[in-house]
């Protein structure tokens, strides 16, 4: 019962963080937005991730593709992701990805983040607790995934500058 009741916690929590606003060309930016863009990639045992940055930015990112282009405005400011929260069989997972480092979210730029791979292994249970394996790696694909946004946003390049703020490169994991 206990179970069933975290699963249904878990999935209300990811809900109701995925109501994050989307990049739309007719809306401006405010002043001080700018547009962050990443490409997240999740796989293994997982059918959604939901990244949790730092109190700051006041929404998360739930993933729910092997490969989900982030096109989003958020106001300027430096931003760090700080968990990745996930369900796997029955349980909510939570890992720390402090390792990932920060961003910077400049004011009427797009500014680039990475490809953010993220892998979700197998569990092994043992008879006072689980270990959930995972793999968390960033890459630096600027050229493709600004490809991929002009190609969904073909005014992009004109109306805003683009700029590469890379976190990493980092691999990090458990």
């Amino acid at each position: 019962m206990n179970n069933k009741i975290l699963v249904v916690l878990g999935l209300l929590v990811l809900q109701a963080c995925s109501a994050v606003p989307v990049y739309t060309p007719d809306k401006p930016l405010e002043a001080n937005e700018g547009l962050l863009l990443a490409n997240f990639h999740i796989s293994g045992n997982i059918a959604r991730a939901n990244f949790l940055p730092e109190l700051k930015l006041p929404h998360s990112f739930v993933i729910e593709t092997p490969g989900a282009l982030v096109l989003r405005p958020v106001k300027a400011g430096t931003y760090r992701f700080n968990e990745i929260l996930y369900m796997q069989g029955i349980k909510l997972l939570k890992p720390g990805i402090k390792c990932m480092g920060r961003f910077t979210v400049k004011p009427g730029v797009v500014n680039y983040i990475g490809d953010i791979y993220f892998h979700a292994g197998g569990s092994k249970e043992y008879i006072v607790f689980s270990s959930h394996a995972y793999q968390l790696q960033l890459v630096d694909s600027f050229d493709t995934t600004l490809e991929l946004a002009v190609e969904q946003y073909p005014e992009l390049q004109q109306d805003y500058k683009v700029e590469n703020q890379l976190i990493g490169p980092f691999r990090c994991g458990d």
